[in-house]
């Protein structure tokens, strides 16, 4: 993949736009997990791709409009596009403790192919 810095540079939904700033940062994953009894560890390693989350106030459940640009480290543009994306709720402690609100993905390939995911 080649290096790239930041991104997102609008989302629009009901007449208006919101834009934002995505810094990218090394993503790691779990290498190996351990349990004893009730106690379990994990040891994470760098998986090679990048990751970011960008906060956007007042994101709706309901298709949204984004403009993504990933500029590398010199500030050339790797990937340009306009897609759509469509927000659900998530719940990361699990559906009995709340909503956290709505969130969506977008992936970037190596090869520059963007889409939600």
């Amino acid at each position: 993949m080649r290096r790239s810095r930041a991104g997102c540079r609008r989302a629009c939904w009901g007449g208006s736009c919101r834009t934002a700033r995505l810094e990218l940062h090394w993503g790691s994953g779990v290498a190996r997990q351990t349990c004893d009894g009730e106690t379990c560890t994990a040891e994470s390693e760098p998986t090679g791709d990048k990751k970011g989350f960008v906060e956007v106030a007042g994101l709706p459940k309901s298709p949204v409009e984004v403009a993504l640009r990933l500029t590398g480290q010199a500030g050339e543009v790797l990937v340009e596009r306009e897609l759509t994306v469509t927000p659900e709720g998530v719940f990361p402690n699990g559906p009995d403790c709340g909503e956290a609100g709505p969130q969506a993905v977008i992936a970037v390939t190596g090869a520059g192919q963007v889409g939600e995911g």
